[in-house]
């Protein structure tokens, strides 16, 4: 998951740049933004594929924790494909969705 993604910006002489993002994986919400990307998500569709509130799922995007963790994790590593292990810690074997 480790996949770059190429983000174009001008310089202060006109030019154009290209700056690669390489996502952090150390949070859950950085891990669960990560898996919506990959999907080719939208937070809503993410949420809905899932069965989870758009709400919650954003909340948990910029840093809260789900009040049932392994729950939510187990759900979505269900419907995504993505390694159970990996979404819950940012450990082991990358998630990728499964094909």
């Amino acid at each position: 998951m480790r996949d770059m993604c190429q983000n174009q910006r001008m310089t202060n002489t006109g030019t154009t740049s290209t700056k690669s993002w390489v996502p952090d994986t150390e949070s859950f919400g950085a891990r669960l933004a990560l898996v919506r990307w990959k999907m080719g998500w939208n937070l809503k569709e993410a949420s809905a594929e899932c069965e989870l509130s758009a709400n919650s799922w954003s909340q948990w995007e910029e840093g809260a924790m789900p009040r049932n963790y392994p729950q939510a994790v187990m759900s979505i590593s269900a419907r995504t494909g993505v390694d159970l292990y990996w979404l819950m810690t940012g450990k082991g074997p990358e998630g990728q969705p499964s094909d």
